[in-house]
């Protein structure tokens, strides 16, 4: 019974619902918040006379479908057709499969492992170097304008790390074929890393609803 509302961004509007006792509320570019049935007739009454919008009814009912989706389409390297895509991953699922993904790579495509640095923990932040129109046997070939992209900036953006997935998916498996990919894959060298902060990550799967 948990609704999951959005206003624009308000920060006197997070301190009225904070006053309330709504806990999962916050700002950042829009105001959200995540109100318990008990409070939501109070809540109701502070977004009187403002625009805002309902994300979803039932929170609890979300989560719940996100589990299910795991159970319904578990992790098995290879698998295509979308179904990475049906369910959230977890860092070493989204790790294996991006390693499946370089075996999909044309041979006049060159991937290369890079490491962006390291986190607070002392993990490494992971990710691969894409060129089209490589020739590894001339070292001059690899010098182009550098195109970074990376995803997960903030530990529950776990979107960003899917979306990231999906890029590196496309510009390997469709070169040669689309013509607008196949032509920035020549043009440009491009960092992806699927988790930025793999520390949050991980600490977000270890404590959330997936436990």
């Amino acid at each position: 019974g948990h609704r999951w509302v959005t206003a624009a961004a308000d920060f006197a509007l997070q301190q009225t619902f904070e006053e309330l006792g709504v806990t999962n509320v916050w700002t950042s570019g829009q105001f959200e918040a995540v109100v318990p049935p008990e409070l939501w007739s109070k809540a109701e009454q502070a977004l009187k006379g403002r625009q805002w919008s309902t994300r979803h009814e039932d929170f609890q009912e979300m989560l719940e479908n996100d589990k299910e989706a795991r159970r319904r389409t578990p992790y098995v390297r290879g698998m295509r057709n979308d179904t990475f895509y049906a369910a959230w991953r977890t860092y070493e699922e989204i790790e294996d499969y991006v390693d499946f993904l370089r075996t999909l790579a044309p041979a006049d495509m060159l991937i290369e492992d890079i490491v962006a640095g390291t986190t607070y923990e002392n993990r490494e932040i992971r990710g691969i170097k894409v060129l089209g129109g490589a020739d590894p046997i001339d070292p001059g070939f690899g010098v182009r304008p550098s195109f970074v992209m990376h995803g997960c900036h903030h530990s529950g953006e776990w979107i960003t790390a899917m979306g990231m997935v999906y890029f590196i998916e496309q510009i390997i498996t469709t070169y040669g074929i689309d013509p607008a990919l196949t032509r920035i894959a020549d043009e440009f060298e491009f960092d992806l890393i699927p988790i930025m902060n793999v520390d949050g990550y991980l600490f977000a799967w270890e404590n959330d609803q997936f436990r």
